[in-house]
Order: C-alpha cells, then sequence, then structure tokens
C-alpha cells in the first residue's frame, strides 16, 4: 500500500519518528502492534479516496460481499503495522521472538537445503514482510534478501525517514541485496547453499521490475513477475513458497513454509519458470482467499488487471 507524499504526512512525521519511536521502546514485547493497528484504523477513517480505491479493488477480486468494508479497514491496519514493525527491530530478540511470530515447515527449508544448490523462497507481500528474515535469521539459516525502497516522490523529511528505515534494517539478521543493483550477489548465495526470500508477487508501488506475464488469478487476468522462478529454474535451486499468516501458538503472526513447488521442465527456462509460477499463484489465491486483509497491493491491483 502507499499513502501519497503530502504537507500533512510531513507534519506528521516527527510525531511518529520522534514520539511514537520511543514509546514503542517502552511497551511490552507485541503489544505495539495494538498502537499500530489503532493508527491504521485512524487513517482509514479520515482517507475516503483510499477507502474508495480499496472497496472497488476488493470487490474486482472479491466480488460484492458484506464484509469489504471490514476487510479494507484491515487492509490499512496492516499496512501501518508493516510500515513502522522497523520501530520494534530493536526488540525482537531471541527471547521475544515467539511474542511476534512462529514458524512452520523448517523440516522443508533444511530437505531443500540438503540438496547443496540453495533455496528460493518465494513469498507474496503478507502481513509484516520483515517477520520472516527475523524467523529465518535467529534460527541459525544465511537468508539473503531482494529488496529495495521506492525514493520517488519522496520529500525531503520522506527521504531522511527512510535512511533511519533503512539503518533499522540492518538490525535484521539477514543480508539485504538491493534490486536496483547488480544482481550477481543473488547467484552467488545459491551456490553458497544459502536462502534467498525474494517476491512472487512483484515490487509494488506501481513499479514493475524484471519480466511479467499476464495469469489466470481468482477468476481474472492479473500480470506478475516470473524472476523468483526463472532464478530457480536457471540454478537449479529449491522454489519454496512462504506466507506470514495469522498468528498460532500464541503468537502475533505465523511465518508457513510450504511444500516445494516442482514441474516438469519445459522447451525453455523461461516457460518452465512460467509453470513453477502458476503453481505459486495457485497457492498464492487460496491463502489470499482466507486471509485477504494482509495484502499488500490492494490499492495497486487496477494497474496488474489485464482483463479490464
Amino acid at each position: 500500500m502507499v499513502i501519497g507524499e503530502s504537507i500533512i504526512k510531513d507534519i506528521v512525521r516527527p510525531f511518529i519518528w520522534f514520539g511514537l519511536r520511543r514509546l514503542v521502546l517502552l511497551l511490552p514485547a507485541g503489544r505495539e502492534f495494538l498502537m499500530y493497528r489503532a493508527m491504521g484504523r485512524a487513517y482509514y477513517l479520515l482517507a475516503p479516496g483510499k477507502r474508495a480505491q480499496l472497496l472497488s479493488n476488493l470487490a474486482a477480486l472479491l466480488g460484492e460481499r458484506g464484509d469489504l468494508r471490514s476487510i479494507a479497514g484491515k487492509c490499512v491496519e496492516n499496512h501501518f503495522v508493516d510500515r513502522y514493525l522497523n520501530f520494534s527491530f530493536s526488540k525482537i530478540t531471541g527471547a521475544t521472538l515467539h511474542r511476534y511470530v512462529s514458524i512452520e515447515g523448517l523440516e522443508r527449508l533444511d530437505a531443500a537445503l540438503a540438496r547443496g544448490k540453495g533455496c528460493v523462497l518465494v513469498h507474496a507481500h503478507f502481513g509484516p514482510s520483515q517477520l520472516p528474515l527475523f524467523a529465518l535469521g535467529m534460527h541459525g539459516y544465511r537468508v539473503n534478501q531482494v529488496g529495495g525502497p521506492d525514493v520517488r516522490g519522496l520529500s525531503k523529511l520522506g527521504r531522511y525517514c527512510l535512511k533511519k528505515f533503512r539503518e533499522d534494517e540492518k538490525k535484521i539478521p539477514v543480508r539485504i541485496i538491493q534490486s536496483d543493483e547488480f544482481l550477481r550477489p543473488v547467484f552467488d548465495c545459491l551456490k553458497r547453499n544459502e536462502v534467498l526470500m525474494t517476491a512472487g508477487d512483484g515490487t509494488g508501488g506501481r513499479r514493475f521490475i524484471g519480466k511479467s506475464f499476464p495469469f489466470r488469478f481468482m477468476g481474472r487476468i492479473l500480470s506478475f513477475p516470473i524472476g523468483a522462478a526463472s532464478i530457480a529454474a536457471r540454478t537449479g535451486a529449491a522454489y519454496v513458497p512462504i506466507f506470514v499468516e495469522q498468528g498460532k501458538k500464541g503468537s502475533c503472526y505465523s511465518v508457513v513454509i510450504c511444500p516445494e513447488i516442482q514441474v516438469e521442465k519445459a522447451g525453455s527456462i523461461e516457460e518452465t519458470a512460467v509453470l513453477m509460477t502458476e503453481k505459486f499463484l495457485e497457492l498464492f489465491s487460496k491463502v489470499l482467499r482466507r486471509y485477504p486483509h494482509l495484502w499488500h497491493f490492494w490499492d495497486e491491483l487496477d494497474c496488474r488487471l489485464t482483463d479490464s
């Protein structure tokens, strides 16, 4: 989700980044989620344009249903949790990790790495997107994340906050590979039999990096990238989906590592990658139907639809 730049946003930023940030450190581990969600609910009520946009896009994919307003409100709450979770990074330790996230399916990741060719963990932008990195890094896995924030249109204060965010990002026990840089490290980490985590639903911010194809998704035709699958098909690395879901076992959120996706090789790497991406999207659609409010890209669905 993207909340555009404005004078009001710049007025609010100092209160959040210098006031709320300090308050977060005083709260018991995990309780700050309540505050982030309250911020999201307040914004949802005060932003009729964003509200209308979400409701329209939700209806386009989910159909007209009675709970769309509730889902839209929770989508905004989800955005605020994800956006300001970096304030909590210094609080997430081995002793407090269980208050934030649990993880299921590590045996699947171990089996994938046992082949010695690395593992591409392909995810959708669900829930607090950095929590899987903490969960995996603190369990001792060598994880590399492909990422890169969008700096287009940011105000001077917005760029300062982004700089502070990237400083916070260094507290995550993983290596961040910037998507706008030379991607040789992507292939090198797989050669070292490490974990590469990258998105299967694109970069967000109405940006499209790499090659995308139209796929049938929940009854519509949407554009999705095949980059993650292409890397796995090219290197022989395992291609394993991972999702953030609602919390289980007392945690706020749960990271679920799914069974590896395997397909028969097609005529080319690209054709194989398309088949692999189709399998990922089948699983993604099932998770999205269960937890529609956890996906971050509802406000840009219109630019992904190719059958409208």
